[in-house]
């Protein structure tokens, strides 16, 4: 499947752009995220994709104050920055919200 996908005409090749430290952000602010890529399955960082290739999202942060059930987000966007869909760690952690410290990553 994956060599018919890579040589179709058709494949979407998607354009992974450089975190921006100083984007607009969400909550109160005690979490400063440092760091955001996309990584291939041997943990290599990306800078295209392709449409069905398996990714992980990797996000760095740094706790200024204490934070009881931080939420860790994303949204992916096209190249007019509409937003095509997004999701967060709420769900994941509803039942055993974590607690992270300040100065902890």
């Amino acid at each position: 499947r994956k060599s018919l996908i890579s040589a179709s005409p058709l494949r979407n090749d998607l354009e992974v752009m450089r975190f921006s430290p100083d984007a607009a952000s969400f909550g109160q602010g005690g979490v400063e995220i440092t760091q955001v890529v996309l990584e291939d399955r041997d943990r290599n960082p990306l800078s295209w994709v392709v449409g069905g290739e398996a990714v992980s999202l990797v996000v760095q942060a740094h706790a200024t104050v204490d934070v009881h059930q931080p939420i860790i987000g994303f949204f992916l966007k096209d190249k007019h920055g509409q937003t095509l869909f997004g999701d967060n760690t709420y769900l994941t952690y509803l039942d055993a919200p974590p607690m992270v410290s300040a100065g902890e990553r």
